[in-house]
């Protein structure tokens, strides 16, 4: 008797990241097709409410997309880890599960840097710019503006929070106009980890970061997070713990206009991150970087190993 099962939903997990794209692409469209049925003259509340859901659906999808995933690998790690005893003579074999990991490294590899990428390319998951996105773009210099007047009046605002928006107000509200929503704050504890998509060595000094690891489609992540080619190759992330710094601004990443180099382009954003303001050089040093992987769609990367979900056995025996 041969089973599939187990090498079937191991496909699904790994390809179901991949397919976020495209279901989100047909669902703009659909809510697209339903905006261009509302009539010119009236209809703004109910606009508004699908240009809403619009950006929560780009959000969600790609955080329900990798909720799923690992419900299934874990389920699937549950299901290999099982040892199963079966009555000599049954033809019934029971083999060794092995699951593909992600190499993670301790310092910066060569592969990690992409070769022939194309800087001044159209941004994989670029898409029209819509009428709410342009009314964002509009708004965002008065909100940012308004929501740095807030933070400050903010009795429970962070000291170190408070020192980095006096130090420097100007830049403190051009890195507010990078949310889409105003922010929350956030204190760290001690082990926290943080990830960032990097293009070199030297990328742990950057302030942008992620409670999570990408995700492995490239468009995705560059709609995502909003990321122009040209700030960043991407072929690589790391996980560094905090703290320092002690603390940072959490929410939503707000759409990025690609109109003067692509008119009428835009990346949605609508995912997360996290801003730990700090020094010119950086709010995290490298030695708080813990670990190096490639990025899923850097060709660079090495095949990945694969190490078995159950211990026992000998060297005669096959995978599922």
């Amino acid at each position: 008797m041969k089973i599939n099962g187990y090498r079937f939903l191991k496909e699904l997990a790994d390809e179901l990241p991949g397919h976020v794209g495209t279901v989100t692409q047909k669902f703009n469209s659909f809510l697209g097709s339903c905006l261009r049925k509302l009539p010119s003259w009236g209809g703004a509340q109910l606009r508004e409410s699908i240009e809403h859901v619009r950006g929560m659906a780009n959000s969600m999808f790609p955080r329900v997309a990798d909720e799923i995933q690992q419900r299934l690998l874990r389920g699937l790690a549950n299901f290999a880890s099982r040892a199963w005893r079966v009555v000599p003579g049954q033809g019934i074999i029971v083999r060794r599960s092995m699951q593909a990991t992600r190499q993670a490294y301790d310092s910066w590899q060569d592969t990690m840097r992409r070769v022939g990428f194309d800087k001044t390319a159209l941004e994989a998951g670029a898409e029209p710019i819509d009428a709410s996105a342009r009314r964002f773009f509009d708004d965002i210099e008065e909100l940012s503006a308004r929501w740095a007047e807030e933070f400050l009046n903010d009795p429970n605002l962070p000291k170190y929070l408070r020192e980095q928006a006096e130090a420097s107000p100007e830049f403190f509200r051009a890195r507010l106009a990078t949310f889409g929503k105003k922010p929350c704050y956030e204190t760290f504890a001690p082990g926290d980890s943080l990830y960032r998509v990097i293009d070199n060595a030297e990328g742990h000094s950057g302030g942008f970061w992620s409670k999570s690891m990408p995700p492995d489609d490239e468009a995705v992540w560059r709609a995502r997070d909003a990321v122009l080619n040209e700030w960043n190759e991407a072929g690589a992330f790391i996980r560094a713990e905090l703290p320092p710094p002690p603390a940072g601004f959490v929410g939503e990443i707000a759409p990025q206009d690609l109109d003067l180099k692509y008119p009428g382009k835009m990346l949605r954003g609508g995912g997360e991150q996290v801003w730990l303001p700090g020094p010119r050089e950086g709010p995290v040093s490298k030695d708080q970087v813990k670990d190096y992987w490639h990025t899923a769609w850097n060709d660079r990367a090495p095949t990945p190993p694969s190490r078995a979900t159950l211990r026992a056995g000998s060297p005669n025996e096959c995978d599922l």
